[in-house]
């Protein structure tokens, strides 16, 4: 399974070397203008944004989001104005409807964040095996992404881990939303992840993720891995996004936890673990 998907990742050689030119072109950009010029172009682009829906809906825009999405697309302001109003489009039409009818279940999601990571980055985690019957696991998804990154602000990027073992495929049936997410990565969520982590993906997950690949941008593509517990170099990309030996020994319990269930019948344990330790760390850091 892992090697499907691998193949399709790789396949995008070309793609990794325009991130490459993307990066550059940006970085050149930046250092033709002046901060004050800067400054001008993300206002003006806010602007343009905000101006395009009289019903308020872009009011959350700022200069903070703009600067991601000139990022995102090379520095070239009329494709980031196009996708900021996409980003407001998406939110409007699905993200917000999806926050208000999953907001009792949000409560006590599975997919939630167990950690702040390397440079502030929230950890988020989603175990199959605790999945259970009525939760909508991409529109879930969706909102525990955003409400992270709203609180860690618009320029914030996050990691995310999918732990495959125990995945339920009568419960993802409807794939729907996994793809109504996926678009929005080049919009709405465009440059917010720094890696991707699939564990122990189980081939009745592979289709998933076929169908949902080619609708990622190139860049979240490269940032994706499919990485085996079973293989410990493989688990170093995921073992390095931990900010200390506490994360990573809280994070290897969880994975331990996780793999040993059958059902969703532990899953309140395994949250009070990762409650408690990102407690922990928001206390520190406080």
């Amino acid at each position: 399974a892992a090697a499907v998907v691998a193949s399709a990742i790789w396949a995008h050689d070309t793609g990794r070397r325009h991130r490459s030119a993307c990066v550059t072109a940006c970085a050149g950009e930046e250092s033709q203008l002046s901060v004050e010029d800067r400054s001008d172009v993300e206002a003006k682009l806010v602007d343009v944004v905000v101006s395009a829906f009289p019903d308020g809906s872009a009011g959350w825009v700022t200069t903070g989001h703009v600067k991601r999405m000139l990022c995102a697309t090379c520095g070239d302001e009329g494709v980031a104005s196009t996708k900021l109003k996409q980003a407001v489009a998406w939110k409007r039409d699905v993200l917000d409807k999806w926050l208000a009818e999953q907001a009792e279940i949000l409560r006590a999601t599975e997919t939630r964040v167990i950690a702040i990571g390397q440079e502030g980055r929230p950890l988020i985690y989603s175990g199959c095996v605790n999945q259970r019957r009525g939760e909508v696991a991409g529109k879930l998804l969706a909102c525990v992404w955003d409400q992270a990154l709203q609180e860690a602000g618009p320029a914030a990027q996050m990691d995310y881990v999918l732990d495959g073992h125990g995945y339920q495929p009568l419960l993802n049936l409807d794939i729907m939303p996994y793809l109504r997410v996926a678009r929005s990565l080049d919009s709405y969520f465009a440059e917010r992840f720094h890696r991707i982590i699939i564990l122990d993906m189980p081939s009745v997950l592979v289709w998933v993720v076929r169908a949902i690949m080619p609708l990622l941008p190139t860049k979240t593509r490269e940032k994706l891995f499919v990485v085996q517990r079973s293989d410990p170099e493989q688990m170093q990309n995921l073992y390095e996004l931990c900010v200390d030996e506490d994360m990573q020994q809280m994070l290897s319990e969880l994975l331990q936890m996780n793999k040993a269930a059958t059902s969703s019948s532990e899953r309140e344990v395994t949250h009070v673990l990762t409650n408690s330790f990102l407690a922990s760390q928001r206390a520190r850091r406080t």
